[in-house]
């Protein structure tokens, strides 16, 4: 169905290019690279929106897991990508809402 491509909801996937070299990994990577140029098409829609440069992304998740997904990012985006020592933060931030939502803490940042 296209990824993410906004007006265009009728586009299909393509492959340009392909040779008898090319196997599975390199179709694989060319996902993961029109994934990350999608990416790249929102940021500097959000950019746009807010009249200011992204001056970095934090990866969380399974998208801090693997090197090679990283590297294809920072490349596409053009800006650093940091990695937090904890790959689940989103899910802690989450927790620490919760437990100053709740009275456990007065503030996020104690939490």
């Amino acid at each position: 169905t296209g990824e993410r491509l906004g007006r265009h909801r009728n586009a299909r996937a393509q492959f340009f290019g392909l040779g008898a070299a090319h196997g599975t990994e390199h179709l694989h990577r060319s996902i993961l690279e029109g994934i990350a140029f999608a990416m790249t098409r929102h940021i500097r829609i959000m950019e746009h929106a807010s009249n200011k440069p992204l001056e970095r992304v934090i990866a969380a998740g399974g998208g801090a897991r693997t090197e090679l997904w990283l590297k294809i990012k920072a490349s596409a985006f053009n800006i650093p990508i940091l990695v937090p020592r904890e790959p689940e933060c989103g899910i802690v931030g989450c927790a620490a809402m919760a437990a100053t939502a709740t009275g456990r803490f007065s503030r996020v940042e104690q939490a």
